[in-house]
């Protein structure tokens, strides 16, 4: 018993080791590649619904809304963006979904990387994200690029704030900023970093102070874009409808 008890225990180790002893690369590349190869059959889907409108508002047949629209970073700038890369070519654009998709899946394992997660569980956190169902939808339907980019962006920027330092706190501020805009998803990214920061205590000094200000700043953008979408709506002008009495 107690030969084999040592046998098992040794066993054990050997496996541990072999297992940190895993390149820097190989997870982020078969999250990867689950990511891509798995959702290849979205290649075939087409335009449908929203999508007629993006496409004719980025191709300068149908004019924007005024003033500051919201989404602006999915429904504007992507748009405006991709037009003369993919035009009216659909795997073109079904490309450039599943390459957002990767990267948050890819991001996915570096947060559990940098949460201090073994390998086995940083690669199934990123196949996680890379199968699943959730991601099936926008995948397939040009105008739900606004999920997955919300949801990358949001996601690159806790791995930033996780990452630390000066330029680490900036880029999550920039990606936060830019997931908010994206979808209204990422509205609660503020109140996820301020948890974070009274979990798991920042160094104090300049460190501290940049942190608190990109949780300021985040919280006056998301207060600013939910205003907006509640406000730009169908559902938001019919409550305001209503409160005005005019329903």
């Amino acid at each position: 018993m107690r030969r084999r008890a040592r046998f098992d225990v040794s066993r054990s180790d050997a496996v541990g080791s072999a297992a940190g002893a895993w390149p820097a690369w190989a997870i982020p590349v078969a999250v990867m590649a689950a990511a891509v190869l798995g959702r290849l059959p979205a290649l075939g889907a087409w335009w449908c619904l929203d999508d007629w409108g993006l496409l004719a508002r980025a191709a300068g047949r149908i004019e924007a809304p005024a003033g500051f629209p919201a989404r602006w970073v999915s429904q504007q700038a992507w748009w405006a963006l991709t037009w003369p890369l993919c035009g009216l070519h659909a795997a073109g654009q079904a490309w450039l979904r599943i390459a957002v998709h990767a990267v948050a899946a890819v991001t996915v394992a570096r947060i559990a990387r940098r949460a201090g997660l073994g390998p086995t569980a940083q690669l199934t956190a990123g196949l996680l994200l890379a199968a699943t169902p959730v991601a099936f939808t926008p995948l397939y339907w040009a105008a739900g690029i606004q999920e997955l980019l919300g949801g990358a962006l949001a996601l690159l920027a806790i791995e930033r704030w996780q990452a630390g330092g000066r330029a680490g706190v900036v880029a999550a501020g920039v990606l936060g900023v830019g997931a908010i805009l994206a979808k209204e998803s990422a509205l609660a990214l503020p109140v996820f970093f301020l948890g974070f920061l009274l979990v798991k205590r920042a160094p104090g000094g300049a460190d501290l102070r940049l942190r608190r200000a990109v949780v300021v700043g985040l919280a006056a953008v998301a207060a600013v874009e939910g205003g907006w979408c509640c406000g730009t709506s169908p559902p938001g002008r019919a409550i305001r409808m209503r409160l005005a009495g005019r329903s």
